[in-house]
């Protein structure tokens, strides 16, 4: 049995050639408070032959297969849970979400299992998969931010869920563009509500910039490639076609990203 009762815990187990899990409790593991910060190419948080109870704290868990996985009940009761994985939430048992808020997007299975729902929540099946870092938020009737959370891994699946989904319509972003589903563009919260062919509302668009998108400051942006890849970029951008260069965002580096020359203004300088 494995617990963890409190503290601030980073743990990183990228290694490709193994895929290592990071946490995993062969009888169970149970979390009742403390900061969990998980990176991992295996399984992220999970127990081989028990159950899962997350009961308190804040976890980020970003996996390159099971964010959180349990061999028979994965239970969600309380905490601050943010699972990105291949697959977010995954129980050859049940799973029991209880409490607590919580993010959990995917791009091979949404949520393997899902059993039983006492707070309201949201399942998203989207039309196409997005990058990671293209926030998810929640706004109620008078566009106010009641839920926001940056997937750090791509997603085509999400699910959203806490306590303060009651009552009203509710508006869905992506990215900061405005969401619609197979039967509206407002949603509503259940035990849980399902929501297909999400994607952006063209007929009533509209774009929201939460807390990822201060629009306060001022934002730099560098873009680093060799002449020679810069100069082919220019004389191919109408092709629209990606290029790799190393981007640095606000003092954040991000290494071999795709970039492509988009819109009209832009195509018309190159």
């Amino acid at each position: 049995m494995s617990m963890i009762i409190g503290g601030n815990i980073k743990i990183n187990s990228i290694n490709p050639n193994d895929a290592l899990c990071a946490v995993n409790g062969k009888t169970s593991v149970t979390v009742k408070d403390g900061k969990i910060d998980i990176v991992s190419e295996g399984d992220g948080l999970k127990s081989s032959k028990g159950n899962v109870n997350i009961e308190g704290g804040e976890i980020i868990v970003k996996s390159s297969k099971d964010a959180i996985q349990a061999e028979t009940t994965l239970k969600i009761s309380g905490g601050n849970v943010s699972a990105f994985g291949d697959r977010g939430l995954t129980s050859t048992g049940e799973i029991e979400i209880l409490g607590g808020v919580i993010v959990a997007t995917a791009s091979d299975n949404q949520c393997e299992n899902l059993s039983s729902v006492s707070q309201p929540t949201m399942m998203l099946d989207f039309t196409k998969e997005w990058s990671k870092n293209n926030p998810i938020t929640v706004t109620n009737a008078s566009n106010s931010v009641i839920f926001e959370k940056n997937p750090l891994r791509k997603y085509r699946y999400a699910l959203v869920s806490a306590f303060d989904f009651s009552g009203s319509d509710y508006k869905i972003f992506a990215g900061g563009i405005k969401m619609k589903h197979s039967s509206g563009s407002l949603f509503k919260a259940g035990t849980p509500a399902v929501y297909k062919d999400v994607n952006n509302d063209m007929e009533n668009p509209e774009e929201l910039y939460a807390s990822l998108f201060d629009q306060s400051i001022v934002h730099t942006i560098d873009i680093r490639m060799s002449d020679s890849k810069w100069k082919s970029f220019l004389s191919s951008a109408k092709a629209e076609e990606w290029s790799h260069c190393d981007l640095t965002i606000d003092g954040e580096k991000f290494e071999n990203v795709g970039i492509r020359a988009k819109g009209n203004s832009s195509l018309l300088i190159c």
